[in-house]
């Protein structure tokens, strides 16, 4: 296997700055990042432009969904000095560098992967064919309907999967605090000790987040046709390319992940919303912050360019598989895949370790579950092994103190059967468990 180019991943100009967390200082930014989501997510959904074009089917709901934004934005804006403890007022960085802006497109363009390009020349070529056969049975409007319901569909069912949480969270607040105060956590918790508002606001960033994602395929579903009788032809293209990508999806996250935290520009703008909230399934979309999940599904993923019903279905299961695996606090639901979390370990990168900056996976190693060796059995080894690239660019260490502290916390507040998952008193800490905890305050 070829080693990975170093200066190819961690590829930056201008100043590396090193950011985990916001801070008092980024609210101009923060208002600025605030306000260029609710103006592009309200031109997405709400423009006559966008709108004219689905409003057909259901009139009135992409105005719904930009009015949502523009709520969600305020409340972001607003929920800021509270939870900083106040603010500091300076320039923005993108007025004192804005050549970062131009450096920043540049480096998502040169990380577009081949299969994106596929996705969207396939969907360009099945265009051309409705265009060129006007007379075949396409069922254009038929195809059209099937997109819009099925948009809506998705973002409902999401919807109401990411209120059942909150529900949940708000219901064992004192149980949500109790895990954090022994996390990195802490400094957050004591400077804004109101813990309903600290879930508040995760599940707010997740309904943005969730926004933001969708818009590039919901340009997608206004702008382009569909064919019903090519459908067998383009659904065989489009799994065929969704799992090509697959093989290359961790080096694209890798690279994307590495600006998030190294670029000043790509956190307060992209990636920043991600680590604001607490590591709660609330937070989960596909990894990203608002803009940051425009960007990447537009010129990432290529689910968005895909026929509509596999998009529904691509969509539905990187959502609701992302919301679950972002649900670092053990005893609340969804419960956490005590299994899967021996192999995973993007928990250790939510409670205050850098590395991994990849997906995060380890399958091929001896803890590895039977089951989840099973489920991931058809995946491309580079996904299911993924943690090896942080191994070889950061010198990642797979055993580790954080990873160690976290599973700890799984089997103390879920235990190892299901009649344990939702014990929440305090056990006396083992010298291992106190030797193990973080020591870093958010």
């Amino acid at each position: 296997m070829t080693k990975p180019d170093k200066s190819k991943f961690h590829k930056l100009y201008g100043t590396k700055k090193l950011r985990m967390v916001y801070d008092k200082k980024d609210y101009s930014d923060y208002i600025l990042m605030n306000v260029i989501t609710a103006a592009l997510m309200y031109f997405c959904y709400a423009s006559d432009f966008v709108a004219s074009r689905v409003d057909t089917v259901l009139p009135g709901a992409g105005l719904v969904m930009g009015i949502i934004s523009i709520a969600f934005c305020t409340q972001m804006i607003l929920l800021f000095p509270k939870r900083q403890g106040g603010v500091k007022w300076k320039m923005p960085v993108v007025l004192q560098r804005p050549k970062e802006l131009a450096h920043s497109l540049y480096y998502h363009l040169t990380n577009i992967q081949s299969m994106w390009v596929i996705a969207v020349a396939v969907l360009v070529l099945e265009n051309v064919i409705i265009a060129l056969t006007p007379t075949w049975p396409h069922k254009v409007e038929l195809m059209h309907e099937i997109a819009v319901y099925g948009f809506f569909l998705h973002f409902i069912l999401l919807f109401l999967y990411r209120t059942a949480i909150l529900i949940s969270h708000l219901q064992k607040a004192e149980h949500v605090r109790e895990v954090l105060m022994q996390s990195n956590w802490r400094g957050q918790i004591n400077r804004q000790p109101n813990m309903a508002l600290e879930i508040w606001h995760a599940y707010c960033t997740g309904m943005m987040t969730h926004i933001c994602l969708l818009a590039p395929w919901y340009m997608v579903i206004a702008f382009s046709n569909f064919s019903l009788v090519l459908m067998p032809l383009f659904v065989v293209v489009n799994i065929v390319v969704q799992f090509k990508f697959l093989k290359q999806i961790n080096n694209w996250y890798y690279r994307e992940h590495w600006l998030g935290h190294n670029s000043e520009v790509e956190f307060i703008y992209l990636h920043g919303p991600h680590h604001d909230a607490i590591p709660s399934g609330l937070v989960g979309v596909a990894g990203t912050g608002f803009l940051e999940g425009f960007v990447r599904n537009g010129i990432g993923f290529p689910a968005p360019f895909f026929n509509p019903i596999l998009s529904f279905l691509f969509h539905t299961q990187l959502v609701y598989e992302d919301i679950n695996l972002h649900q670092y606090i053990p005893g609340m639901f969804p419960k956490v895949d005590r299994e899967f979390e021996n192999v995973s370990q993007h928990s250790s990168h939510h409670y205050g370790k850098m590395e991994p900056l990849g997906v995060g996976l380890k399958l091929d190693q001896e803890v590895c579950p039977e089951r989840v060796a099973k489920e991931y059995k058809m995946i491309p080894y580079e996904f299911k092994n993924s943690a090896m690239l942080d191994e070889e660019l950061t010198g990642f260490k797979w055993d580790n103190p954080q990873h160690r502290w976290y599973l700890s916390m799984i089997d103390k507040y879920q235990g190892s059967d299901d009649s344990d998952s939702t014990k929440t008193e305090k056990k006396p800490k083992t010298d291992s468990q106190k030797a193990s905890e973080p020591t870093e305050t958010v």
